[in-house]
């Protein structure tokens, strides 16, 4: 990325305008702009089914067990 900006932007004798000095500080800044303005990133939320907890929704079938309420 560097190398690119020293052969695009030089000066009217043909110097490059970004001098080496600056070469630390854009691999200090670049990543900071990517995390903020760059290709976004699939967020994945992982979902724990515990058993039973939403009964009506978890297709359980009790045909065989015998729940008294009551006596």
């Amino acid at each position: 990325m560097f190398f690119y900006l020293e052969r695009t932007h030089q000066d009217e004798s043909g110097h490059p305008v970004y001098k080496e000095t600056i070469l630390r500080t854009l691999q200090r800044r670049v990543p900071l702009w990517k995390a903020l303005h760059g290709k976004e990133r699939e967020i994945i939320f992982p979902q724990d089914h515990v058993p039973g907890q939403q009964g009506f929704s978890d297709f359980t079938h009790f045909d065989e067990a015998e729940i008294i309420i009551a006596g």
